[in-house]
């Protein structure tokens, strides 16, 4: 969540200093909670898989 909050911060500053519209900060926003969700149903599968199996992930995993 921090590292959320810490995109958005960052959006907020960069839409500020190139003055983004509204419409254009919204659609960002709407990516980058698109991609976190993506992301945490990829984690959540890859702990199923590991839990539910006898493999053995390697370091890259």
């Amino acid at each position: 969540m921090a590292s959320s909050n810490s995109i958005l911060d960052f959006f907020e500053e960069f839409n500020k200093k190139y003055n983004f519209e509204d419409e254009e900060d919204e659609y960002m926003k709407h990516e980058v909670l698109n991609m976190t969700i993506y992301s945490f149903y990829n984690l959540l599968d890859f702990l199923k898989e590991v839990a539910s199996t006898d493999y053995d992930p390697l370091e890259e995993d």
